[in-house]
């Protein structure tokens, strides 16, 4: 199905598309979406490829413009170059699609860098002072956006667009990083400032969710207050009965009766994307410190011994210097400040909100954000329990059995999204189908999403008192 959609895409978009004088906001919604699907289904060069049309077709609509537009100054607008007229009324409809499309950009990329692609795949350098990033989104739902005005959200109505804005904040707090990753690399610093930019950027992203609107708040310590929330005890999804009306428990029918309940589900699902995120990109800071940190550790103790080496003629003269057989630990000590120990402390955290979350989460809130959120969670876990020992707290030690288990059933859910190993195997699926879900399929699927409740059930029953001591 995913592959015929993309097909039609590319033939309606004809074989002269890439010749036209003009693309429009609509060519780069496409251009992001046959991205996607080519993600989802694991085909990376084809999605880098979209992505970065995704990119050039937004600056092509002229979502790059800065605040503090001078006409005719030198690099105040972006659009210059492509000989976009500046001094049309703005279509604000096109004009807030154009920033979320850029905004989402800005976040697949970022998490992509996080998983491990290389930041050169799809160049996104941080804003500058010459080339801004645009406004993040009006925090206003799309009901109350028309082409000649804004109008404002209701009061009491939190906007969708919220938690679409505070997502990115999590992400933006790695602009630093990159700009550093892109223009110089960081081995051309030295171990203090790259303890900075880390500590630094670790802190930001941390800040990112510490305001969270109550509505998008995920409770990780006791004393928090329960965030707004309906029962949906006994809800399930059920086909679509039309024209007959929808069973009495089936979650479409309870949004048509009372609509915020719709909107509360879409708040849960966002919050979960939050976090997610919020994890993953600590996670990638604590990383990428405690690597710098150990790579410095071996540059010190291997200038030891070739110092120790050079002066072994003159045992003494080799212990007076501080060369001797105890330098590892002096090394080590040295390296060792309160911005370490922050690290060291934030990784702890790190696994327990993790625990957290994967208690707390459930299917309708996981099932939504597709692979995206499965990727992070996995990736956090699986790197928080293959990492060394020596890095390992006391917290992080104590949930390894857990984590163990969480990590496995990800791991089959991110299978089971598509079609089953033994179907993909043997290249069919029901009726001789290629990579079609079959019934066995979507009961295994059944299966995980069943091992993941009752485990995580089994976790709040055995382990109630782990996740609040410390």
């Amino acid at each position: 199905m995913i592959e015929r959609c993309r097909d039609v895409a590319l033939e309606a978009r004809g074989p002269l598309f890439m010749a036209a004088e003009e693309m429009t906001v609509e060519d780069a919604a496409t251009s992001y979406l046959l991205g996607l699907t080519a993600a989802y289904t694991l085909r990376w060069k084809p999605c880098k490829r979209f992505m970065a049309e995704t990119m050039t077709f937004v600056r092509e609509v002229s979502v790059h413009r800065n605040k503090g537009f001078t006409p005719g100054a030198p690099g105040s607008d972006i659009t210059s170059s492509f000989g976009v007229p500046s001094n049309k009324p703005v279509d604000h409809i096109k004009d807030q699609m154009t920033k979320r499309i850029f905004w989402v950009i800005v976040a697949g990329v970022r998490s992509m860098t996080q998983l491990g692609a290389s930041i050169n795949d799809l160049p996104l350098p941080p804003p500058t002072s010459q080339e801004q990033y645009p406004d993040q989104p009006v925090e206003v739902d799309d009901e109350f956006i028309y082409t000649d005005q804004i109008l404002p959200q209701p009061e009491g109505i939190p906007s969708l667009i919220t938690g679409f804005n505070r997502n990115i904040c999590v992400y933006t707090t790695m602009n630093e990083l990159v700009g550093v990753d892109m223009c110089y690399g960081m081995k051309f610093f030295d171990w203090s400032a790259q303890k900075n930019i880390l500590s630094n950027g670790l802190s930001s992203a941390k800040q990112a969710t510490e305001d969270l609107p109550v509505h998008l708040q995920v409770k990780t310590e006791p004393g928090q207050p329960e965030p707004p929330s309906f029962d949906y005890a006994g809800m399930q999804y059920h086909p679509p009965a039309f024209p007959d009306a929808q069973p009495s428990d089936d979650v479409r029918r309870a949004f048509a009766e009372e609509p915020m309940r719709r909107r509360q589900l879409q708040f849960e699902i966002q919050k979960a994307n939050i976090y997610a995120s919020s994890l993953a990109t600590r996670s990638y800071f604590v990383e990428r410190y405690l690597n710098l940190r150990d790579a410095e550790r071996q540059r010190r103790k291997a200038e030891g011994r070739a110092n120790a080496e050079e002066d072994n003629v003159d045992a003494d003269a080799a212990n007076a210097n501080g060369n001797g057989c105890n330098d590892g630990d002096g090394i080590e000590g040295d390296l060792k400040d309160e911005r370490d120990a922050m690290v060291a402390s934030e990784r702890e955290l790190i696994v327990r909100n993790l625990l957290t979350v994967l208690t707390s989460i459930s299917q309708r809130n996981l099932e939504p954000n597709g692979g995206s959120i499965i990727y992070k969670i996995r990736q956090v876990a699986s790197t928080l329990l293959n990492d060394a020992p020596e890095r390992k707290g006391p917290v992080a030690v104590q949930a390894e059995e857990y984590l163990a288990k969480f990590l496995d059933i990800l791991m089959r859910l991110e299978k089971t999204g598509g079609a089953s190993a033994a179907s993909v195997a043997s290249g069919s699926g029901a009726s001789g189908v290629p990579n079609t879900m079959t019934a066995r399929d979507e009961e295994e699927e059944l299966q995980c999403w069943a091992s993941l409740r009752n485990y995580q059930h089994e976790f709040a029953v055995a382990n109630g008192g782990f996740l609040g001591t410390g």
